[in-house]
């Protein structure tokens, strides 16, 4: 492909050319190419793909409660259009954070397949919950060490690339506090432990307080929201390398949006009043941040949005979302930046981001694993 403008995810390229072999990028140069299976995308500015690293595919804005207790079968399908959406808007990996019933597994081999169109899916399987906690009717329940170990267990069973926890209480369930710890020292350390042992990452959900403090010192490798973490907190972060997942856009969605409870509303008014100075403060301190729609599916500028506002430079807010993201998800080997040997996940705009971030939403090509897969409005 001839590009016009490319960030390759470190630096900005102009009037290069591209080579895709059996899914990887083959060559990067100024080589002219054959006019045969040439895609001119001159007139563009291309970046690595993006990768969103907190999402449910089977949940839109709403209520999340009652989506959940929606029929399985038609959260499968809600999800299978929701992948087609976020293919399209160029994010070519996502980290699905929680499915009930395992339907996650599902939608990544049914993409792997090629029997639905979407991204590349890392998949966390059931979140494990307390008896009644955040997000009870999407996990699996679990109280004590020995059960928490046993639910463990069974997420690795089912296939799952991470390990999801509510540690902490959250903002779309009745009744939970979100800085309250919803699980003890010991469940979460021996939840951490035997994950790791396992093998597998673990995606903590906590906004602050002592939920915050617990998942911090028990080593989870990333805290989802933190909204009220504190610079205390960054900074263990910071020096233990535990990601700070950054998920503005559906705290704003649910401020502006119809049909939220509103219990809900009235906590998102104040998270979102709050989460500019947490990124501003995770910038100061350097810990290490990556994003994700939370239910705001194909909206990565609303992530980036929130990032440029606190403080980054358009630069840094792509490279959050590519190659940050990349290294939480244990997959910088293969994708997050446009590099030889590495998978061709390629994304070309009509304007350029760099010069302002909002243009990421002007998606014209997608390019997943080598597949030209989104051209110019139109799935492939």
């Amino acid at each position: 492909m001839r590009c016009g403008v490319l960030f390759d995810g470190n630096n900005v390229l102009k009037d290069t050319t591209i080579e895709i072999s059996e899914g990887k990028i083959a060559s990067i140069g100024k080589e002219p190419l054959d006019k045969k299976g040439v895609w001119d995308l001159s007139d563009q500015t291309i970046i690595p793909g993006i990768i969103d690293c907190h999402d449910h595919l089977g949940l839109d804005p709403g209520d999340e409660r009652e989506q959940s207790l929606a029929p399985t079968p038609w959260i499968s399908l809600v999800g299978s259009a929701n992948a087609r959406k976020i293919l399209g808007a160029g994010i070519t990996t996502l980290r699905d954070v929680g499915e009930k019933d395992f339907i996650d597994v599902y939608w990544k081999k049914a993409i792997t397949e090629g029997l639905i169109k979407g991204p590349n899916m890392l998949i966390s399987g059931q979140p494990v919950i307390k008896t009644g906690g955040h997000g009870w009717y999407l996990g699996r329940e679990a109280d004590g060490k020995d059960e928490i170990i046993k639910a463990v267990r069974e997420q690795v069973k089912q296939g799952v690339d991470f390990v999801k926890v509510m540690v902490g209480g959250g903002l779309t369930t009745l009744g939970s506090d979100p800085a309250f710890a919803e699980f003890s020292e010991e469940e979460v350390f021996s939840l951490v432990k035997e994950a790791h042992r396992c093998g597998r990452k673990v995606i903590a959900h906590a906004h602050g307080g002592v939920a915050a403090d617990i998942a911090i010192e028990a080593g989870v490798d990333s805290i989802e929201h933190g909204v009220f973490l504190s610079r205390g907190q960054m900074e263990s972060m910071r020096d233990k390398g535990i990601f700070l997942v950054v998920t503005y856009g559906i705290i704003e969605q649910i401020v502006q949006g119809e049909n939220i409870p509103e219990f809900t509303k009235s906590k998102a008014k104040e998270y979102i009043k709050k989460y500019f100075e947490v990124i501003s403060t995770a910038r100061e301190v350097g810990t290490m941040l990556a994003a994700g729609g939370d239910g705001l599916h194909g909206r990565p500028d609303r992530e980036m949005f929130a990032l440029v506002s606190s403080g980054f430079s358009n630069r840094d807010a792509i490279r959050i979302m590519t190659s940050d993201s990349a290294k939480l998800c244990g997959i910088d080997a293969i994708a997050g930046t446009i590099e030889k040997g590495k998978r061709a996940d390629i994304v070309g705009l009509r304007s350029n981001p760099l010069e302002k971030i909002s243009n990421i939403r002007d998606v014209q090509f997608v390019c997943r694993n080598g597949e030209i897969v989104y051209y110019k409005g139109w799935l492939v």
